[in-house]
């Protein structure tokens, strides 16, 4: 429980909210300077879901992809063609 026998918080509840900005703060970082590709409104919409603990941080981990880039080499080209 977050309350002591003299009913004063106990620091496990300092600790956790500690935990959850420091967390929420390094995500945040992480989608202004790593996303730039997303639109501002995204990345806004994001920075409120992160700061919701533990559910936030869930769908930012499933949801907030980087889109995969292409391959532009022709993987068929090294393969041997023809036959005897």
């Amino acid at each position: 429980m977050m309350l002591s026998e003299e009913g004063t918080i106990s620091i496990w509840l300092f600790i956790m909210a500690g935990l959850w900005m420091w967390i929420s703060s390094c995500l945040i970082v992480n989608i202004w300077l790593r996303h730039t590709w997303a639109r501002l409104r995204l990345r806004t919409f994001w920075t409120i879901i992160v700061l919701i603990p533990i559910l936030g941080w869930i769908f930012y981990a499933g949801f907030f992809r980087v889109p995969k880039a292409t391959n532009i080499n022709n993987q068929s080209s090294s393969y041997a063609v023809g036959g005897d």
